[in-house]
């Protein structure tokens, strides 16, 4: 076997998901192999099915409908929207949660009989693992799909996806389960026991936050893709946080493969924008080299480690793109970046930012921006600031936003 993929289970973070296989995909890889729990079955489903488009469709239009009856998403700002719920909505739900014992997934199940062709799941060459929980032992099941009968592959899906107590235990043959999550929320060892030569994991922060036996995801012959920000719960079908999370995952996806750069953003790099980062990195050190410990840990990257020059340009630019409120979810070139920095604090300087005196003794995040826009406003009126003694030792990354603004400027790249 040579690739495996390998889904975590996340309710509605699967579209993390979809958006990570849109640039596998993208970038040519194929899966011989597919595990996983959840959402994540449902969705390796379709990928050993190669029905792209078909999942696609399906997250582009979802909504929270389309899983349970009576339901509303439950962000993390859940308590303080719950006022925008109208009050018989959430008694409808409460009513029809205790006559089913968990919400009511007749819409789901509609929507899997619709959407899963389970007689296509049985007779599909490319192998599909899942996981189950028994319940009340709570002990794990797995089951290949392969193979089965088209109604026993709908039984196993229902099973994986019984997110208890949310959702009703899944009741079949005599025999009781909930959700995989409860077990084995992102099944590699099933990848590893299949003797998967290379594994691609793509992890969620869901129940648990961090699954079991996580520390599989550190194998030489695994790639890991996981989100490095917020990407709300479990049960958020909000249009604006699944299309989010379609495009983070996207991104990091794009990451993990090594098609782009960056830390909070993502950089395509080009050959000649790397010239000009040892250039910036040079001169950011050239003053005092002794400063190049202090500036490294301020810019979040690690001592103890040799950074190429275009990680400290790139976390610069990231500094300031942060305080500027520039879009974190798009990639980037260098050059693009650097001309929304300027363009933004050309638009948003004023008089008053010509920077005739500073007196900030550290560099807060809520005074980055005014910091990047008085060292903009005296660049722009060739007037030079006056800061106050302590700033650059307290806040050493002042130091490379200062030569950003002054020094990476649109015609040096």
């Amino acid at each position: 076997m040579e690739k495996a993929l390998v889904l975590c289970g996340g309710g509605s973070l699967g579209s993390y998901e979809m958006g990570a296989w849109k640039a596998l995909r993208e970038a040519g890889e194929r899966f011989s192999y597919v595990a996983g729990t959840s959402i994540g079955a449902f969705i390796g489903a379709f990928v050993a099915l190669d029905e792209f488009d078909k999942c696609q469709r399906l997250w582009d239009q979802v909504d929270i409908d389309d899983v349970m009856k009576d339901g509303f998403s439950l962000s993390a700002n859940f308590f303080n929207e719950a006022r925008k719920v109208q009050t018989s909505k959430i008694l409808a739900f409460a009513k029809s949660y205790i006559s089913h014992r968990g919400a009511d997934i007749q819409p789901f199940k509609e929507m899997m009989d619709r959407e899963i062709d389970y007689a296509k799941i049985s007779a599909c060459k490319t192998p599909i693992d899942i996981v189950v929980t028994s319940y009340p032992s709570l002990k794990e099941v797995d089951v290949t799909l392969n193979g089965l009968p088209p109604d026993e592959i709908r039984e196993a899906l229902l099973a994986t996806s019984a997110c208890y107590p949310l959702f009703p235990v899944h009741s079949y043959n005599g025999k009781k389960w909930v959700d995989g999550g409860f077990t084995n929320n992102l099944p590699i060892d099933l990848a590893v026991k299949r003797g998967a030569s290379e594994i691609v994991a793509i992890c969620l922060p869901a129940i648990p936050k961090i699954p079991q036996n996580y520390e599989l995801t550190r194998l030489p012959n695994v790639t890991l893709i996981a989100p490095n920000r917020d990407i709300g719960t479990i049960m958020d079908f909000t249009r604006k946080r699944l299309d989010e999370n379609m495009t983070l995952g996207y991104l990091d996806a794009r990451k993990a493969l090594k098609l782009n750069k960056g830390y909070d953003y993502y950089f395509v790099v080009k050959q000649s924008e790397k010239d000009i980062a040892d250039r910036f990195a040079r001169q950011l050190f050239k003053k005092d080299p002794y400063s190049f410990e202090a500036i490294t840990t301020a810019l979040g990257l690690d001592p103890g480690k040799r950074h190429h020059a275009t990680a400290y340009l790139m976390k610069t630019a990231e500094m300031a793109a942060k305080a500027l409120g520039i879009d974190p979810l798009k990639e980037y070139t260098l050059r693009e970046m650097d001309y929304l920095i300027h363009g933004r604090l050309e638009d948003e300087v004023s008089p008053q930012d010509e920077g005739n005196f500073f007196t900030f003794r550290r560099l807060s995040e809520k005074m980055m921006k005014r910091f990047l826009l008085t060292c903009y406003g005296a660049k722009k009126h060739r007037k030079k600031p006056v800061f106050h003694k302590d700033l650059f030792s307290n806040s050493p990354e002042a130091q490379a936003l200062l030569l950003l603004v002054n020094t990476v400027a649109r015609h040096q790249l």
